[in-house]
């Protein structure tokens, strides 16, 4: 399980021209339904972008844009991205509209770690750290409890700790 104070977590430095592609991708792959903070469509993007960055080594190795209402990458692996200071209280949030719909085979969570959670301004020289992973089934056995905000949606919460380190993604995705 991920122990965010002994485990090796990779992370991707953001640079300008990763926020100015995740920019030209923002009218495409908004979903204003699902929009609840003016960072949600960026920094979903910009995890994928540091998912394909840890996982292929190049970040534009990625499917954003192709895949709306469906899984993120290869059919196998959906990224959920959160913008917060990084810290062992934080959860992978799965919408429960978004659970009924597809389970993948895959989570892999990611956190845009800002310095504050009140300062959610996206800049060049921010990390994204690959936090961990965890199976589909398994996020989706969590209750569905309401996150933050009395209007916000219901997700599936699976803390920190519950997930995989990274380290073991790949075996786990090419057994």
């Amino acid at each position: 399980m991920v122990d965010l104070r002994r485990d090796e977590i990779p992370r991707v430095t953001i640079t300008q021209e990763m926020i100015d592609a995740a920019a030209e991708l923002r009218k495409q792959v908004t979903v204003h339904r699902t929009k609840t903070s003016p960072v949600d469509t960026d920094s979903g993007v910009l995890g994928e972008f540091a998912f394909a960055q840890w996982f292929y080594g190049d970040w534009r190795h990625n499917e954003v844009g192709d895949t709306k209402g469906k899984v993120d990458f290869d059919g196998r692996i959906e990224l959920k991205t959160s913008v917060f200071p990084l810290n062992p209280k934080l959860n992978l949030p799965v919408r429960e509209d978004y659970a009924r719909k597809r389970t993948p085979e895959f989570y892999v969570w990611c956190c845009l770690d800002v310095p504050s959670a009140s300062d959610k301004r996206i800049i060049a020289g921010l990390e994204i750290a690959v936090v961990g992973w965890i199976g589909g089934e398994h996020a989706h056995r969590n209750p569905a409890t309401t996150m933050g905000r009395m209007s916000s949606y219901k997700c599936h919460l699976t803390p920190v700790w519950m997930m995989h380190p990274m380290g073991s993604f790949r075996a786990a995705y090419d057994p």
